[in-house]
């Protein structure tokens, strides 16, 4: 099946945006809204094409999907970071006047002797926020079940980005890996499952800003692993 489909909206702009107070983390860090902020205009067009498979082989596709996108923007919202005279860091919004983008992206669902099944996904996409900060990014995703003994399986999925693009700098390249566990039992009316996220404890997110001079480095640290007995 093939889909095309092209839209054009306005997106008025939330009164937390506009919201000149601050709210503070701690005292050097605040956020803050922009009074200033005008509403975001955006051009958006995509085809996408999808198509199941019967297979009957023991090495089997089920489905295909791929997919075209693209975006022209006016006055995209976007955050911006603003250092005062006391070294206090302000997070707060602003308008980009002409953003664009374009890209795709497949996935992919596939099955092997019954004891193994697998969605996978692959996207990338070239961004523009000025002549500064534009290029393309690309991101992998994959979800790995593995059935065994009957009522046993395993879930390994994860994903891996490159660095994403912002107009004052750029977040960089992550990635992370989750495990799962799952028995059924009573006749299958029962399960038992297990699932631990972040296995490696990944979850990090660093960041480059540049503004008024200054150049800072990041990291967002979350607490991003846990686990789950259902």
């Amino acid at each position: 099946a093939l889909s095309l489909s092209y839209s054009s909206r306005i997106d008025r702009v939330p009164f937390s945006e506009l919201n000149t107070a601050v709210s503070y983390t701690d005292k050097y860090v605040g956020q803050r809204g922009n009074p200033k902020l005008q509403p975001e205009i955006s051009n958006l067009f995509s085809a996408d094409l999808q198509k199941q498979f019967d297979g009957s082989k023991d090495f089997k596709l089920s489905s295909i999907g791929l997919s075209a996108y693209g975006s022209i923007d006016k006055n995209a919202g976007g955050y911006t970071v603003v250092i005062d005279t006391g070294n206090v860091t302000y997070i707060s919004y602003t308008n980009i006047p002409h953003t664009w983008s374009y890209g795709g992206d497949a996935y992919f669902q596939l099955s092997y002797l019954h004891w193994y099944s697998a969605t996978l996904n692959v996207a990338g996409n070239y961004q523009y926020f000025n002549p500064e900060n534009k290029g393309v990014v690309y991101s992998f995703y994959a979800q790995n079940v593995f059935k065994f003994l009957k009522h046993h399986s395993v879930n390994v999925n994860g994903f891996y980005f490159t660095k994403f693009l912002t107009s004052q700098g750029y977040l960089k390249g992550t990635y992370q890996v989750n495990l799962g566990y799952k028995y059924i039992f009573w006749k299958e009316t029962g399960s038992l499952s297990l699932n631990v996220s972040d296995l490696f404890k990944t979850g990090k997110y660093r960041y480059y800003v540049e503004t008024q001079g200054y150049h800072v480095n990041g990291i967002f640290q979350y607490e991003s692993r846990f686990a789950y007995l259902t």
